[in-house]
């Protein structure tokens, strides 16, 4: 009650103020995730044409494990800490103390797993344990930045985001010039990871924990506070790796490969999302703990029509351009076009479960129930997979990823209806069904044309003209909320 009572004193429930916060922490989360991250993605580009689909199907089998072991190992805190840090930050020390115990301990782990597989000869082994240190260490970054943005300072995270991918262009550059082995390409990035962290925990020194918050207790503690998060990171696996995967169960090291290149074009996108997403958390967090739901469920509505707007349009012209984007490539993967036209569509999927998801629900502290709609959403989609990318391979894995999202969108309207948000869904559906006859148009047209431009134009031309035509309310409605975002950013 007292937390409840702070928190009223000193938050000002001005929504268009509010929405200015949000657009200026949004901006320097873009800048980390997005235009920063565009270099290293376009590197992640350079590495598929170099490595060819067996070679890249081998790394990429690599980051995802590394991935997985990552979110058992990170135990719920990176999540429970950019709830956390946005209402109690005081309880920031004790996370960072948990979190780099724990990534001390498997460090050790991971470098005698290492060591005994290149002693014994075995480089594919040797390759996933170096994939198991990179993100061991960036995933202790991802908790750093995570807690900064919940104190309302993300600009802090920058230095540490640039050096990281100036790191990452270098060693890529080095790897192509010199013909890097993937296992020394992964032992590189390794190495690059441990020296970021050093630089990410910089700016919290004035947080840095004190040595009894090293114990065991302590940290036990921590743990256990953060175990609903821990429970629900674990469900969360198959949204970005565990198709990669499943999939390398059924399909050759070649179908690994093409799926998993047409998925970091389809994510370039949804970084910049979860940027926005992780702005909005703190707010809409403090505006929850001051009971301020009418006004909650006002700034997520202007939100979320503002996402979808932008996202659908986005999807579309990522699905047309496929054949010309997989091209760029290489020749060796022109067949993963129809996986990006498939996997485009989930812009707009993510769009609406990150706001209801990793935001609302999150802020509303409804981790458990996410946690079980997550974990249900999970097994189907990880047996979609199984069968669907047995008979279609990368297309048939990337149409399942799109069905479990849909499910789990869907599921989690009903979840945050039932938790307060009064939030319209026509305005979204409206969008997603203008968008469906856009991209049928452009299926139409394609018979009697192939140049990929000029269909996309046409596809956007007539979701523009759709949505004016029967959406310009939540249009203007949209537009309003982007300009309030920049105008009160540039007050600031």
């Amino acid at each position: 009650m007292e937390r409840q009572i702070l928190l009223k004193q000193e938050i000002s429930v001005d929504v268009p103020g509010h929405l200015g916060v949000f657009g200026s922490n949004s901006l320097w989360l873009w800048l980390d995730r997005g235009a920063l991250r565009i270099g290293t993605i376009l590197a992640g580009l350079v590495l598929v044409r170099y490595l060819g689909p067996s070679n890249y199907g081998v790394y990429a089998t690599a980051i995802a494990t590394g991935a997985i072991a990552n979110i058992v190992t990170d135990l719920g805190l990176t999540r429970y800490g950019a709830r956390t840090a946005a209402a109690w930050p005081q309880e920031i020390p004790r996370i960072l103390a948990g979190s780099l115990l724990i990534t001390g301990i498997f460090f050790v782990l991971e470098i005698a797993a290492f060591s005994v597989s290149l002693a014994l000869g075995q480089t594919y082994a040797a390759a996933l344990t170096a994939g198991l240190i990179l993100t061991n260490f960036e995933g202790t970054s991802s908790l750093c930045a995570a807690l900064l943005t919940g104190a309302l300072r993300s600009r802090a995270i920058l230095p540490a985001s640039i050096l990281s991918v100036c790191g990452t262009i270098a060693i890529t550059l080095l790897a192509v010039w010199q013909h890097f082995s993937v296992l020394t390409l992964l032992s590189a990035m390794a190495v690059k990871s441990i020296i970021i962290l050093g630089v990410r925990l910089l700016p919290m020194r004035e947080w840095w924990p004190a040595n009894h918050l090293f114990r065991f207790d302590e940290v036990l503690a921590t743990v256990h506070r953060a175990w609903p998060y821990f429970s629900y990171a674990l469900a969360e696996i198959a949204y970005s790796q565990m198709p990669v995967l499943c999939l390398s169960l059924v399909a050759d090291r070649v179908q690994v490969g093409l799926f998993a290149a047409a998925i970091i074009i389809a994510n370039i996108f949804p970084q910049w999302l979860f940027a926005a997403s992780d702005a909005l958390l703190p707010i809409i967090t403090k505006f929850y703990e001051s009971g301020e739901n009418s006004r909650t469920s006002l700034m997520m509505q202007r939100v979320t029509d503002l996402f979808v707007m932008i996202t659908v349009p986005i999807a579309i012209a990522l699905s047309t351009l496929a054949p010309l984007i997989c091209s760029l490539m290489g020749q060796q993967f022109t067949s993963s076009a129809p996986i990006l036209r498939i996997a485009a569509f989930n812009c707009i999927l993510t769009a609406i479960g990150t706001l209801l998801g990793s935001v609302y629900l999150t802020a509303a502290n409804r981790i458990r129930e996410r946690r079980n709609v997550f974990g249900a959403g999970v097994l189907a989609t990880v047996a979609l997979i199984l069968v669907f990318g047995k008979i279609y391979g990368g297309a048939g894995a990337a149409v399942a990823v799109l069905v479990g999202n849909l499910a789990i969108d869907a599921a989690y309207v009903f979840l945050s209806r039932n938790a307060g948000l009064e939030i319209a869904i026509r305005p979204i559906l409206a969008a997603c069904l203008i968008g469906g006859g856009a991209v049928l148009v452009e299926l139409t047209a394609r018979q009697f044309m192939q140049n990929s431009i000029v269909l996309t134009a046409i596809a956007l031309l007539s979701y523009a003209a759709g949505i004016i035509l029967i959406s310009r309310h939540t249009l203007g409605a949209a537009w309003g909320t982007f300009l309030e975002c920049i105008h009160q950013r540039s007050e600031a």
